[in-house]
């Protein structure tokens, strides 16, 4: 067996909600990544909590035993009775490595949760760019406008 071919290799996993605790050391230096992108919006505790409880899903891309990102997940039902897999969280690095596999993981999750779209929110717009490379077709759906209140 190839060592190296073994250790470069990068695996997608959906983690139990009861595991997450477990690799919580590991996946918070990204959570935190991201949440410095959005402090108003977001909340290490609030995201924590919500992955423990099963109310979110976390997926880990692993490379070996170091994860290289978190994702978080969940299906969200519009008025009309649209499913959709909403990501609200996603940090980490080497996304050129993790992004293929992770869409195929995430396309499958979507599937068996009878989700009809996977959604994101994003802080640049060059990631449609970026993940338009991933072999699935993503597109600019809505633009999210805000004054503060006075």
């Amino acid at each position: 067996m190839n060592m190296d071919a073994q250790i470069t290799d990068i695996s997608v996993v959906a983690v139990p909600p009861e595991m997450v605790g477990l690799i919580w050391h590991k996946v918070e230096p990204h959570i935190k990544k991201t949440i410095a992108q959005a402090p108003e919006e977001l909340s290490l505790f609030t995201i924590q909590n919500r992955l423990v409880t099963g109310e979110h899903i976390l997926i880990v891309c692993t490379r070996g035993v170091d994860v290289i990102a978190a994702i978080t997940a969940a299906v969200e039902v519009t008025d009309a009775g649209k499913r959709i897999l909403f990501l609200p969280v996603v940090g980490g690095g080497e996304m050129d490595q993790w992004l293929a596999p992770f869409m195929e993981v995430i396309n499958a999750i979507a599937q068996d949760f009878n989700c009809s779209v996977i959604r994101g929110v994003s802080a640049r717009s060059g990631w449609v760019k970026a993940l338009n490379s991933s072999g699935f077709p993503w597109e600019e759906r809505y633009i999210m406008i805000e004054t503060k209140v006075v």
